[in-house]
């Protein structure tokens, strides 16, 4: 299993599409982080202070969460269309390990583009609050705030995945799991407000993993918990497909 996550983890990248999306996280990140900065204490936002940092680092999370999930997506869906698939099966015969190594590579990639953009905000932030006079702070809410996107990241990245094992066709599977992120779960959340389990879909877990402590909502743990659950749930509905229908 080790040599197949890590074939998968050459794949992603060796692969134009994936390196592109890690490269435009780490410059979404960057023009996040300069946003907010630049825009503290104007037009009604809260100016420069101990908790800018963590803004910083959880702002551009929704964003990278969607290039995450494109990352893991294309991960199954690009070797449908570019046919590849059939070689990836003859060099491993049980699908089901096709799928783990798939939504594990993803999420080791997804961490990967966290830890990027975590050190990108860092880059950013740090030398800005330091020449505005503000103290940079390096204490449990930065921490835990940095590892909730670092780990919802990484989820999200498996989740792409997982959703690409479902549905292997490359436009389907990216649009449906877009549109999801971006709409569809606020528009479910508003139909059946106040229903708790809301807060369990991926959208409102992911949420929850890179707001910082104390802030109402889903805790770290129950956060990660969800989000993963949905993984898994998704990754063997998925697997069981792949090993039923046919390649072609």
């Amino acid at each position: 299993m080790i040599r197949q996550i890590r074939t998968e983890l050459r794949k992603q990248r060796t692969t134009g599409a994936a390196a592109a999306l890690a490269v435009a996280a780490v410059v979404i990140d960057v023009v996040v982080a300069a946003t907010v900065l630049g825009g503290a204490g104007r037009q009604g936002n809260p100016p420069l202070g101990p908790d800018s940092l963590a803004q910083v680092i959880a702002g551009p999370a929704r964003a990278l969460a969607l290039i995450c999930v494109l990352v893991g997506t294309l991960s199954v869906t690009g070797e449908y269309r570019h046919r590849t698939i059939t070689t990836t099966f003859l060099a491993v015969p049980r699908r089901g390990r096709v799928v783990l190594a798939k939504v594990a590579g993803s999420a080791l990639t997804g961490a990967s583009i966290g830890m990027g953009c975590v050190a990108a905000s860092l880059g950013v932030a740090v030398p800005w609050l330091r020449s505005a006079g503000v103290d940079v702070p390096a204490g449990s809410q930065e921490v835990r705030v940095a590892a909730g996107l670092v780990a919802s990241l990484a989820l999200y990245g498996a989740l792409g995945a997982a959703v690409g094992a479902l549905v292997r066709h490359q436009t389907a599977a990216a649009a449906g799991a877009l549109a999801w992120l971006l709409a569809g779960e606020e528009v479910l959340a508003a139909v059946l407000a106040p229903a708790a389990f809301v807060h369990w879909l991926p959208v409102h877990a992911g949420a929850a993993l890179v707001a910082p402590p104390g802030t109402a909502g889903s805790s770290f743990w129950a956060a990660a918990t969800a989000l993963a659950g949905t993984v898994a749930a998704l990754g063997v509905a998925g697997a069981q497909l792949m090993r039923r229908r046919d390649v072609t």
